[in-house]
């Protein structure tokens, strides 16, 4: 079969050869200026037999970009891919949850498990990528990453392209039909709606492919930034790239919860009295996917671009002292041979599974991972409806706590590493100071509003007996034939109903400017003191939206907790680089991802979802099929995430102050680390630092050519 798309990435190739040929001459007048930023790159490449120069392939290596064969070039272009990733997977995914929930009748518990089936991707690849990719040509790996993520999120927006028209069913079909013409729903044509839990499939594909572009960003991503700059400016360099992760879910929050406003269908108008404040309303969830997937194929265009080692990488590697656990078989793993066969990948996971220090330091990141993930899932569903706020706008709310909250606290956590060098037990103990600010903030989930007054569910109904269990059904709804398909509240006198019809309503709505009002309607007989009620009292659609004002002191919070959560990122990455020899640095951050995978972000979503779900009042069943849920107990639900996040933190603490009491620092003679370096540097058949931008190696590699 013929491959279109190999044909058109070498006639890509060819067009930047030539066009960056001709504006390289355009740009570099003089021949002398014109080799000397590339002379010490190209020789350097000679000498190791290391590829250190930018282009697609052998063939295609203008001289023009390597001059961008950099670290802060490789920050920057990494970074952007991270907050493209964090901004399809972290941000508008889970922005994306009530609205899939909604359109394809969704339990929490299954939107939780498209949001983990990412990680299970990842958990699958994450070994092999981090092996293989951590000996081999690790921008490639990742530019194969990137366009896996453009590809994945391509997919998920299909689901809306091949999904029917959404269909709510209309306002004129809510109210009481008091000539018995209507009896409910009827269960003939059930399976036109219950088709739709078959895109859940399609959704779990696209999170697939996902899963292995975020695997290679964040393994070999960061073990290839962290082997091209010294230990000292390491964590700052992590630091940023970290806070560029939290800064896409931050954007994919904001921007999602403003997707949201538009209708799902797009660009046809919704029908009409349908809004955005709306309970059947569903908004255009798929676009966000979209604009992820056309940026995510023109950064894997860029990172193709990068070498397999940046110049100036083998002296870096020969300066940095080791820190590696003692007996963490550092001899047997930097022996010439090892780790280059498929065959030695069981020893190497054994040597790292044997490193104490460094499962502990996986163990709490697996912790606090499961705890981001579960919070990161469902944090715009819970303010949506303990605070009573629309998905929307909750979204938004989420956005604006993890935007300044999340990125200062990466980046600070990798700030602080670099300003007072700290070492992996000082590492440990940062991590374990944030833990400890957490554990004494988590109370914040206590702060909610009120459960609404709602028939039926909390309460009973005007004038009836004391409510036994929860029945939407009542004497003065008996004859109206009502479903509970379709979720519109109305609210009288402080009383809830779950649609019209529940409330006993037989007229047609009336329009009067932004309210929709109905009248004559049977239910609201009395009031909340059991004051009789004309029966012409109208009633207004929408929730009964009590005060509250706590959601004023849950923001600034919480948003310390997202600070002092993800400040905890940074630090921990650098401990795990550490501790382990520097030839299974990608391998280790490979084998932790898979770790946290399995037992963090993947069962996190899901167990939060199951205690949300357990806190459900009210679900949508039709004909023996349960969708999702209408309405949940405010007080549940922030009992059950409180006690988690409690049992959590202090599993997190614990495993911090055991990786400080089991670490062993190697015994490493200082001089002979100096030695070591400066005879590394002194032979051009080891390792050679050609930096061409600092002098002060220049002069080194042009002495050492001369005399060769």
């Amino acid at each position: 079969m013929f491959d279109c798309t190999c044909l058109y990435g070498r006639l890509y190739g060819i067009i930047i050869c030539v066009f960056s040929h001709q504006v390289y001459k355009k740009m570099i007048g003089s021949p002398e200026h014109k080799g000397k930023a590339d002379y010490y790159t190209k020789k350097e490449h000679e000498l190791h037999g290391v590829d250190t120069l930018c282009g697609y392939s052998s063939s295609c290596k203008p001289g023009f970009l390597q001059r961008f064969a950099t670290p802060k070039v490789y920050l920057v272009i990494i970074s952007l891919c991270s907050i493209v990733q964090g901004f399809a997977v972290n941000g508008i995914n889970n922005v994306n949850i009530s609205s899939y929930e909604r359109r394809y009748l969704l339990s929490s518990k299954q939107s939780g498990f498209v949001a983990s089936f990412y990680d299970i991707a990842a958990g699958i690849t994450v070994l092999f990528v981090g092996y293989f990719g951590g000996i081999g040509h690790q921008p490639r790996y990742l530019g194969a990453g990137v366009a896996s993520l453009g590809l994945g999120c391509f997919v998920m927006s299909l689901t809306h392209f091949v999904t029917p028209g959404y269909a709510p069913l209309s306002a004129t079909s809510l109210t009481c039909d008091l000539e018995g013409s209507s009896s409910g729903t009827s269960c003939d044509g059930s399976e036109d709606s219950s088709f739709l839990k078959n895109y859940f499939y399609l959704l779990l594909l696209g999170q697939a492919l996902n899963g292995f572009g975020g695997t290679c960003l964040y393994s070999l991503g960061v073990t290839y930034l962290d082997q091209s700059v010294s230990a000292k400016m390491a964590p700052l360099y992590v630091g940023i790239m970290g806070s560029s992760s939290i800064l896409g879910p931050a954007v994919g929050y904001i921007l999602g919860g403003s997707l949201l406003n538009i209708y799902v269908d797009y660009p046809k108008s919704p029908p009409t009295g349908l809004t955005p404040n709306d309970p059947r309303w569903v908004g255009a969830w798929w676009l966000g996917f979209l604009i992820s997937s056309i940026f995510s194929a023109l950064l894997a265009l860029v990172m193709f671009l990068f070498p397999k080692e940046l110049p100036g990488t083998a002296a870096i590697r020969a300066a940095k002292v080791s820190e590696a656990h003692q007996n963490s078989n550092e001899d047997v793993v930097n022996s010439k041979g090892f780790g280059l066969t498929f065959r030695d990948m069981p020893r190497a996971a054994w040597y790292l599974i044997k490193n104490p220090t460094f499962i502990c330091i996986t163990l709490v990141g697996t912790v606090e991972i499961s705890l981001a993930a579960g919070f990161s899932t469902f944090m715009p569903k819970y303010i949506s409806n303990q605070f009573n706020q629309t998905a929307g706008w909750a979204a938004k709310l989420t956005g604006f706590m993890a935007v300044p909250g999340a990125a200062v606290g990466q980046f600070l956590g990798g700030y602080l590493c670099k300003r007072f060098e700290l070492k992996v037990p000082d590492i440990l103990k940062l991590t374990t100071t944030c833990s400890v600010i957490i554990l004494l903030l988590s109370p914040i989930f206590w702060a909610k509003c009120v459960d609404a007054d709602f028939a039926g569910v909390t309460i009973e109904y005007p004038g009836q007996s004391a409510l036994q269990e929860v029945d939407l059904n009542s004497m003065c709804n008996s004859k109206c034939g009502c479903s509970t398909s379709t979720y519109e509240p109305v609210c009288a006198d402080g009383i809830q109903y779950f649609s019209p019809c529940h409330a006993g309503c037989s007229l047609q709505p009336v329009e009067t400017g932004d309210d929709t009002v109905y009248e004559n309607c049977s239910c609201p007989a009395f009031d909340l003191q059991g004051n009789p009620l004309n029966s012409s009292t109208p009633v207004q659609a929408g929730t009964c939206l009590a005060g509250c004002g706590l959601l004023g002191v849950f923001i600034p919070v919480v948003f310390l907790l997202f600070f002092a959560t993800f400040m905890i990122g940074a630090p921990l990455t650098m401990a795990t680089l550490r501790v382990v020899p520097e030839r299974q640095r990608a391998f280790a951050i490979s084998l932790k991802w898979f770790l946290l995978r399995f037992f963090g972000s993947l069962p996190g979503p899901i167990i939060f979802g199951s205690m949300i779900d357990a806190s459900c009042s009210l679900w949508d069943e039709e004909c023996s099929v349960r969708g999702s849920c209408w309405i949940y107990s405010n007080f549940d639900m922030s009992m059950r995430l409180f006690i988690i996040t409690i049992i959590l933190k202090i599993l997190s603490i614990g495993f911090n102050i055991l990786g400080v009491v089991v670490y062993k620092p190697p015994e490493v003679d200082s001089e002979e680390q100096v030695i070591l370096s400066m005879d590394v540097l002194a032979y051009p058949t080891k390792e050679i630092d050609v930096n061409p931008l600092g002098e002060s190696t220049q002069h080194l590699f042009q002495d050492k050519m001369n005399s060769s």
